[in-house]
C-alpha cells in the first residue's frame, strides 16, 4: 500500500510549498486537484497551455521524491447542455496535464446535469480510449445525488462502458450516504479497483478525517486493503476542516495511518 494525499487540503497553499509539505511529512504520493471551481489549484485547459509552469511542478515532485498517483478534473457532463463539450476539453486538457507530471490517470465523477446516460456513456468511452492510448487510466469516482451515485450505479456503468476502460476511485463516505457498507463495496470492486480516497465517516458526518480510531468506517477500509494486500495508493482526502493549518491534519491523519497499519 501506498499512502497518498490530495492537494485538496492545501487550496490556501501555494502548490510547491504544498509538496514541499507533505514530502516532509512522510507521504510518498500527490493527488493534484485540478476540478472546476473546487479548491483546485489550476484550470486543466490553462495549465496544459503552460509548459514551463508543468515543468516546475514535474522538478517540484521529483525534488521532494513525490510521485502523482493522479489528477482530478471531477465534473464531466455536467451542468447544461452546452457546456457538455466545455466538461469534455476539460477532461482532454487533464490527460495532457497527467503525462506531463508523470501521473497514471484521470480521475472523474458525473454530477447531475442536462447529459442523457447514453450520452454520458458515450462519450465516457470515447475520452477512456484516447486516454488509454496516452497510456493512461481512467477513474470514476461515485458521489451521492450524482448520476453515478453508488455501487449500482458505478457497475452498471463500467459494464456498458465497456473492455475494462472505466475503473473506480473509491471513495468510502460517499457509499455511507448511499446507505452502503464500504468494505462490501470495496470487495465488489476489487478487480476494478484504480484508486482510493481515504476519507473518514463518522456520526452522520460525510467527509470528516481519519484520526486512527479503530472499527471506524475508514479504518474498517484501511484494514480490508491492508489485508489483501492492496499495492495501489491510498490518498488521503477530507473536506471537514479544511483550514488554516493542514499541516497539522495532514500530520494527524499519516500518523494514524501509520500506527493501525503497523497494529493489523
Amino acid at each position: 500500500m501506498k499512502i497518498g494525499i490530495t492537494t485538496l487540503l492545501y487550496h490556501k497553499r501555494g502548490l510547491f510549498k504544498c509538496l514541499d509539505d507533505i514530502a516532509r511529512i512522510g507521504y510518498e504520493y500527490v493527488e493534484l486537484n485540478c476540478v472546476r471551481g473546487y479548491y483546485g489549484h489550476f484550470n486543466s485547459i490553462q495549465l496544459a497551455d503552460s509548459p514551463e509552469l508543468l515543468e516546475m511542478i514535474a522538478n517540484s515532485l521529483r525534488k521532494n521524491n513525490l510521485k502523482c498517483s493522479g489528477v482530478d478534473c471531477h465534473g464531466l457532463y455536467q451542468g447544461p447542455r452546452f457546456d457538455m463539450r466545455y466538461t469534455e476539453e476539460y477532461t482532454e486538457a487533464t490527460m495532457k496535464v497527467a503525462k506531463a507530471v508523470g501521473a497514471p490517470m484521470v480521475i472523474t465523477s458525473y454530477p447531475n446535469g442536462d447529459a442523457t446516460w447514453e450520452e454520458r456513456v458515450n462519450g465516457t468511452r470515447r475520452l477512456a480510449q484516447m486516454a488509454r492510448a496516452e497510456g493512461l487510466g481512467f477513474a470514476v469516482e461515485a458521489e451521492g445525488g450524482f448520476a453515478i451515485s453508488n455501487s449500482t450505479t458505478m457497475q452498471k456503468f463500467i459494464d456498458e462502458v465497456g473492455d475494462g476502460l472505466v475503473t473506480v476511485n473509491f471513495d468510502p463516505s460517499h457509499y455511507m450516504v448511499a446507505g452502503e457498507d464500504p468494505v462490501e463495496v470495496l470487495r465488489k470492486f476489487r478487480n476494478e479497483l484504480g484508486h482510493v480516497h481515504f476519507k473518514e465517516y463518522t456520526d452522520g458526518i460525510h467527509s470528516a478525517y481519519y484520526k486512527g480510531t479503530p472499527d471506524s468506517v475508514a479504518d474498517r477500509v484501511l484494514r480490508e486493503l491492508a489485508s489483501w494486500p492492496y499495492d495501489g495508493v491510498v490518498s488521503v482526502e477530507t473536506l471537514a476542516d479544511i483550514c488554516d493549518e493542514p499541516e497539522a491534519m495532514s500530520r494527524e491523519i499519516f500518523a494514524g495511518m501509520q500506527k493501525r497499519l503497523r497494529e493489523f
